[in-house]
């Protein structure tokens, strides 16, 4: 499934990149895929990079937000990868004329592809572990926490 979505970032009609994009996106936060998994594939980058160079903006802010996430999570086999395919002047020429939220992503990248810095650990919260209902549904933490909690947090045995 992953070299399938992957190779659809660079698809000649931008609505099937989008939504290619979307699912790498959606499945990285579900924990699906992890960042250093995406970060594997020789041509997730180059074809993001790629995009981002053709883009006229559509989809611009997507494809950094997702270069972050990855960066962060991945650190330096993500920032090997960038850089690999030129990252770093694709960002600096876009930074010349970005505006607004898309020259600050850029910004992010250019200081997260910078040598010393640290992928973030992923954290494990309730959200990851299930839990079965009476019925023996399954639920995850996050859904039970905001109807009988109030909303996702840390919180203690006893209150669940």
């Amino acid at each position: 499934m992953l070299p399938q979505l992957i190779s659809k970032l660079g698809h000649p009609l931008e609505e099937v990149r989008g939504r290619a994009l979307d699912a790498l996106s959606g499945k990285l936060d579900l924990k699906i895929f992890q960042a250093d998994e995406l970060c594997d594939s020789q041509d997730l980058f180059m074809k993001l990079l790629s995009w981002l160079k053709q883009s006229k903006g559509g989809r611009n802010c997507d494809i950094l937000n997702f270069i972050i996430k990855l960066l962060k999570h991945a650190g330096d086999k993500g920032a090997n990868q960038v850089k690999k395919y030129g990252g770093e002047e694709i960002c600096e020429e876009l930074l010349q004329v970005a505006i607004g939220n898309e020259k600050s992503l850029l910004e992010e990248i250019i200081t997260l592809l910078a040598p010393g810095h640290k992928a973030e650990q992923p954290s494990r919260s309730l959200s990851m572990f299930p839990v079965f209902c009476i019925c023996g549904t399954p639920a995850c933490y996050t859904s039970y926490l905001r109807n009988q909690l109030g909303g996702p947090g840390i919180y203690a045995l006893d209150d669940l």
